[in-house]
């Protein structure tokens, strides 16, 4: 399976992913890593109906600001592509890269799961890239900011192992502050937390613009907490 596959099992939904670090199954993943390329400049002219893009990749570009890339490495991943006069933005997604070494960028090919719907002029245009989301997902240590959670480990995968992680349906999640969240009709939403458990969503407060984790599903009895069972909604 390719990162970031899809597979659909009753009701819920898993994405194929890599562990970064050892997961916790009660604990939301992060995508641990950051853009792969950032305003790169279109190295060569490219037509319309081209399916292939090649630009200059920087040398603090790639993972950990490393100038390198490894063949394939952003499969499953997207590429927003931005003409000088931004008349026609195009976003894509990528099948394929050529490999970058030496660790100090260069050229780099992207192929693309669509064909360019205008031209590219080279040193003029750019585009931008981000690897799959599923490249490299951890448990946060202990806390995460600017990342965003891909969804909930169904096993303990330990670094560098492959899961399928599950992104949509009925799930568990620890509660690492839940309160009001789960009492009621008029309090059913939960977020996630920076360290990947969920939380209520109180206006005004530090997590008031967290990341949606799903809905609680099912209460104990006299509306008590419970589990509490979630409708997770990440990637459906």
């Amino acid at each position: 399976y390719n990162i970031g596959s899809r597979m659909v099992v009753d009701d819920r939904v898993f994405h194929y992913a890599q562990a970064g670090n050892t997961l916790n199954c009660g604990l939301g993943a992060f995508n641990a890593i950051t853009q792969h390329v950032a305003f790169a400049v279109v190295a060569e002219v490219a037509n319309e109906g081209d399916y292939t893009v090649t630009i200059t990749m920087g040398a603090n570009d790639g993972v950990g600001a490393s100038g390198n890339m490894a063949e394939d490495e952003l499969v499953n991943g997207y590429c927003v592509i931005w003409p000088a006069d931004m008349s026609e933005c195009m976003n894509r997604r990528i099948v394929g890269n050529t490999v970058v070494e030496g660790g100090a960028g260069g050229p780099l090919t992207l192929r693309l799961d669509r064909p360019l719907s205008g031209g590219l002029v080279a040193a003029t245009d750019h585009v931008e890239v981000m690897a799959s989301p599923y490249l490299n997902v951890q448990t946060a240590p202990p806390a995460f900011g600017f990342h965003s959670v891909m969804g909930m480990p169904p096993i303990a995968a330990i670094i560098t192992q492959y899961l399928w992680l599950q992104t949509w349906g009925p799930v568990w999640i620890t509660p690492g502050g839940l309160m009001q969240a789960s009492i009621g009709f008029l309090n059913r939403r939960v977020y996630f937390r920076e360290d990947g458990s969920i939380d209520e969503n109180p206006v005004g407060t530090a997590y008031a613009d967290s990341q949606l984790a799903g809905y609680v599903l099912c209460n104990a009895r006299l509306e008590g907490q419970g589990a509490p069972f979630i409708q997770l909604m990440l990637a459906p």
